[in-house]
């Protein structure tokens, strides 16, 4: 659970901070006086509607991207989850607009860039959070696990079927063969004893008629 809030707290730190340093900052240069008005409360736009609403941004998208995560497959969910931001973030930019009155075109687009800022600190700590182990450089999924299933591959005798069964072979799982074919053994000898598998890009020279495959 430590691993899944650290980067949803970080991410709001992070978010939060960074949007009241730039409101500070332009308020410090002559932005957002009291002719700026928020709507909704009559009131002249302060920095705490501003950490308000980057803390609920990053929130609410970590909450999302496990509620998917729990509904999806992975792929799928992380898909879902960044279509859903990019759609918040395109909705999110009109609200400069209707929610204030007396805001200059230099004052709407600062307030764009701290939703921006909001909606890349939410995906990057909503997937960080979907994600704990991951690590820059690794695979984006790790593995599924299957322990303690069953693996049933037919045609492991060569081609693809035989590289499934010889991954299976490394994880803990069953294995089940149907019956002898030729060149059923020498797959089973391949996967049982996996050093002794022929080095990679060496060929194998399949018999090429019936005299061959007889011995003869």
């Amino acid at each position: 659970m430590t691993k899944r809030l650290t980067p949803v707290v970080l991410a709001t730190l992070w978010a939060a901070s960074a949007n009241t340093l730039l409101f500070l900052a332009a308020r410090a240069a002559g932005a957002f006086g009291e002719a700026v008005i928020v709507r909704a409360e009559g009131a002249p736009l302060t920095w705490q509607p501003v950490v308000a609403a980057s803390v609920l941004g990053v929130v609410a998208g970590a909450v999302a991207r496990l509620a998917l995560e729990r509904a999806l497959r992975p792929a799928k969910a992380r898909r879902a989850f960044l279509l859903v931001s990019a759609l918040v973030l395109l909705l999110s930019l009109a609200s400069p607009v209707q929610g204030l009155e007396g805001a200059e075109l230099g004052e709407i687009l600062l307030l764009e860039l701290m939703h921006v800022t909001t909606a890349a600190a939410a995906v990057a700590g909503a997937e960080w959070a979907a994600r704990p182990d991951w690590r820059f450089g690794s695979a984006v999924y790790s593995p599924r696990r299957i322990e303690p299933a069953t693996a049933l591959v037919t045609g492991a005798t060569s081609g693809i079927g035989a590289a499934v069964a010889q991954q299976l072979a490394s994880l803990p799982c069953g294995r089940h063969r149907a019956q002898p074919r030729e060149g059923a053994d020498a797959a089973v000898r391949e996967v049982d004893h996996p050093h002794r598998r022929p080095r990679l890009g060496a060929r194998r020279h399949a018999p090429r008629n019936r005299s061959e495959r007889a011995g003869g």
